[in-house]
């Protein structure tokens, strides 16, 4: 292994220990990209990922400005589509096991910025209470008026994050919109809808009507690919269902990630669509995904006041997450990197951090300026990292 992947070896270990994690980034199993990463045979130029993946017939993209990954043209995203938010609500509504409920897209969307009054989550797998940080300007980004507020989240674009489709085809990924209110500070909700398989006894070949989806519209004009994606994302296919539908924003699918700067700082939560509460859906705060306990990389002390859990529970904590990310974590950061072939977009593409979710807590400082002194030095130098620094020197040895 050289030099240069080494220094990036290091570089993603200090990445994983940053106390303020980035969400939203690889997904938390085996995916389409790992199985391109591992395969041995360099695919030909300008193919789809599905292809390099499972070897099945797709043509050649007919340009290489990313149209078939995204469409983010905002003038005529919002003047040839009807992606008002408004519409995604009640689709959402509408598709859930409460569609009678009389459920109302104001109410659906209060929910939504309710999350935000929080000041404490429990953790579903380990039962461990984890405080919040109550983000009083975002709960309050309606200004007063709902209606207003659902008014003004506007569409930006759309996007095809089909690389994250499990490798055995059990789902397909994801199809994503993306909202910002105006005038207003960043405030940013991302629907990550989770998509399944139309042709689960295909296995991953079985997503292919996705993929076939996004390179034709590539070959229309933009008013027509806007109002093209329209009828994908609410009325589905021939070969696909819609990709709005609350079943697709549950549990074991996908999810809506916040994004918001109106509060410091910047933050990013998850939600889940459920049918708890006093109107039959709802969105409920989720942990955030590859985002463990800021704490869990401090001492005990700082988990139990965190947390419900004792000063000794608190230790156990710690302790578990370190033979983790010893024993698994840090083979995930690695398991690519002693490859000869792969290059620097693949190294890139490699990284991932899959925690068990019975650590991760419910937000994600991802800008916070810390000012290095005694107590915090900006090097993690304390005895709590000792057995994680001499398993990755064992590790890079052996690369």
């Amino acid at each position: 292994m050289d030099r240069i992947k080494k220094s990036i070896a290091l570089a993603l270990l200090g990445t994983v220990i940053a106390t303020d994690a980035i969400a939203g980034g690889r997904s938390t199993e085996h995916n389409v990209m790992d199985r391109f990463l591992t395969e041995e045979v360099s695919p030909p130029p300008r193919r789809g990922l599905m292809q390099r993946a499972a070897r099945c017939s797709i043509p050649d993209f007919p340009n290489d400005d990313h149209s078939s990954m995204l469409f983010n043209d905002v003038e005529v995203f919002q003047t040839n589509a009807n992606f008002q938010f408004r519409r995604l609500l009640n689709q959402i509504i509408q598709t859930s096991p409460n569609s009678d409920s009389g459920a109302t897209a104001e109410q659906l969307a209060q929910s939504i910025l309710e999350n935000f009054e929080l000041n404490s989550a429990v953790n579903p797998i380990t039962n461990t209470m984890m405080e919040l940080s109550i983000r009083g300007a975002d709960a309050n980004a309606d200004n007063g008026s709902i209606t207003g507020f659902i008014d003004r989240m506007t569409p930006i674009g759309v996007f095809n994050r089909f690389d994250l489709a499990a490798s055995d085809g059990s789902h397909c990924g994801e199809q994503r919109v993306v909202y910002h209110l105006a005038n207003s500070r960043p405030f940013f909700l991302i629907f990550e809808a989770g998509v399944p398989n139309p042709n689960p006894s295909q296995g991953i070949l079985g997503c292919k009507p996705y993929a076939d989806l996004w390179v034709e519209q590539t070959k229309l004009g933009l008013d027509e690919r806007a109002a093209a994606l329209e009828t994908f994302f609410f009325e589905g296919s021939e070969t696909t269902p819609p990709v709005i539908h609350f079943n697709h924003f549950a549990e074991g699918l996908g999810q809506l990630r916040t994004n918001t700067f109106i509060d410091e700082p910047w933050q990013l939560r998850e939600m889940r669509t459920s049918t708890e509460g006093d109107f039959g859906v709802s969105f409920k705060l989720d942990t955030v995904k590859g985002n463990p306990l800021a704490e869990l990389y401090q001492t005990p002390h700082d988990v139990a006041n965190k947390t419900n859990l004792s000063l000794s529970a608190s230790r156990r904590f710690i302790e578990d997450y370190q033979t983790e990310f010893v024993t698994e974590s840090m083979f995930d950061l690695f398991r690519h990197l002693d490859k000869p072939a792969l290059d620097a977009s693949g190294i890139i593409n490699s990284i991932s951090f899959n925690p068990s979710n019975r650590f991760n807590e419910f937000q994600s400082d991802s800008h916070f300026v810390r000012d290095c002194n005694q107590d915090f030095p900006c090097e993690f130098q304390t005895p709590l990292f000792e057995p994680i620094n001499e398993s990755f020197d064992i590790k890079m040895s052996q690369l």
